[in-house]
């Protein structure tokens, strides 16, 4: 499990720490775990599942009901690709 820090789960989902900060907080964004006391991070896993999300509700909008598993099974098709085409400012992350 890689855990990201605030910084690269904001430029990863492509916006501000505030913004991410009042998404965690309205329940728009994953939650972080608590790690050495006081740190906390973000799985990877549940950011891209949240980008995911998004893109398919925005940018596709065909999948407007699709299971987790079928959105992952959407991203290993084609996991370069696919990240570059909707998420072009995240794929520069890579694994921090």
């Amino acid at each position: 499990m890689e855990l990201l820090k605030e910084d690269q789960a904001s430029v990863m989902a492509g916006m501000p720490r505030s913004t991410l900060r009042r998404y965690v907080a309205t329940g728009k964004f994953p939650t972080p775990i608590k790690y050495d006391g006081w740190h906390v991070g973000w799985r990877r896993e549940d950011v891209t599942a949240w980008l995911l999300s998004r893109a398919v509700v925005e940018d596709v909008g065909a999948l407007d009901a699709a299971a987790p598993d079928d959105l992952q099974a959407l991203f290993e098709a084609c996991p370069d690709e696919l990240a570059a085409r909707l998420f072009p400012r995240s794929v520069a992350v890579g694994g921090a």
